[in-house]
């Protein structure tokens, strides 16, 4: 949380910088990023200088580590070959209105507050997803839809809470689930849709 809160609306990552999970949390000015060509542990995800993303493995050179979006992003489409979604990569993004994420994604995590203040209405997690932190989607006040295609979700981690305008939440495939009551707190009024062969831990 080194810039939580401030008013910082630059930043230059150094040949030697490193970032830390949750670095940017509470960054809702920050939109202007360089990258030095020196450093090798990031990158752009592409020509449009929006999204930063990282090595989950230093050693190789695959850049499958989404770890920030610059705050005034109002769309984003998912490469397959993203593994993860770090803390706070997307949080208070609130321009944001659109994610794709393909169902043959190699996701499998997506990190605490990654998407927190969005302004998303709608997404599909795909199957592949196996953790997922705390308050992903708090304080999305739009978002009406989601659609997890896993198998097993052991704890959902405050992962609807608070979720005003929220209507369907949809495990179709789901076998083993784990929801706790303060997990769908303040969600009285929506639907949740669970395969009838799930197994309620």
């Amino acid at each position: 949380n080194a810039f939580s809160k401030s008013m910082i609306e630059s930043l230059f990552i150094s040949p030697k910088n490193e970032l830390e999970d949750g670095w940017c949390d509470c960054t809702y000015k920050l939109t202007n990023v360089e990258i030095s060509p020196k450093n090798d542990r990031f990158r752009f995800l592409d020509d449009k200088h929006q999204i930063i993303v990282s090595k989950s493995d230093l050693s190789n050179d695959n850049y499958d580590v989404i770890c920030f979006a610059c705050r005034s992003i109002q769309e984003v489409i998912i490469p397959s070959f993203i593994k993860e979604i770090s803390s706070s990569a997307f949080s208070d993004c609130k321009k944001l209105i659109k994610i794709e994420i393909s169902e043959k994604s190699e996701l499998f995590s997506i990190g605490m507050n990654a998407f927190w203040s969005t302004s998303i209405e709608n997404i599909l997690i795909p199957r592949n997803i196996n953790e997922i932190w705390y308050g992903v989607f708090a304080d999305c006040n739009v978002l009406e839809i989601i659609e997890f295609l896993g198998d097993y979700l052991y704890d959902s981690s405050d992962l609807f809470c608070s979720l005003e305008k929220i209507k369907i939440i949809s495990f179709p495939n789901i076998r083993k689930i784990r929801i706790k009551d303060e997990d769908v707190y303040h969600i009285n009024d929506s639907k949740i849709f669970v395969c009838s062969g799930a197994n309620f831990m």
